[in-house]
């Protein structure tokens, strides 16, 4: 097993990059990896109750709050699937 820190860092990957799919809803979604499971499995296993409603909780404000400063950095790359490869595991 790795490191807390370690997990806890996967663990609000995932809850971050899934804030952000939800809030720019792609039609295609987050490509699906071996990062992205082990991102997953970290939130889904391996942190608390507690630890899962702080990590949604500062994934959606992170989002809200990166939209409110930068309003176009999802036109940044072009259209919204591109932010969402950009942002996806790979």
């Amino acid at each position: 097993m790795r490191g807390t820190e370690y997990i806890n860092g996967k663990a609000f990957e995932y809850a971050l990059a899934d804030a952000l799919n939800k809030y720019i809803k792609p039609k295609k979604g987050l490509t699906k990896n071996s990062a992205h499971s082990f991102a997953k499995q970290a939130f889904d296993t391996y942190i608390s109750d507690k630890q899962h409603v702080e990590f949604i909780a500062a994934a959606n404000v992170a989002v809200r709050q990166i939209a409110s400063l930068e309003p176009n950095f999802l036109d940044n790359l072009g259209s919204l699937e591109n932010a969402v490869d950009e942002c996806s595991y790979r």
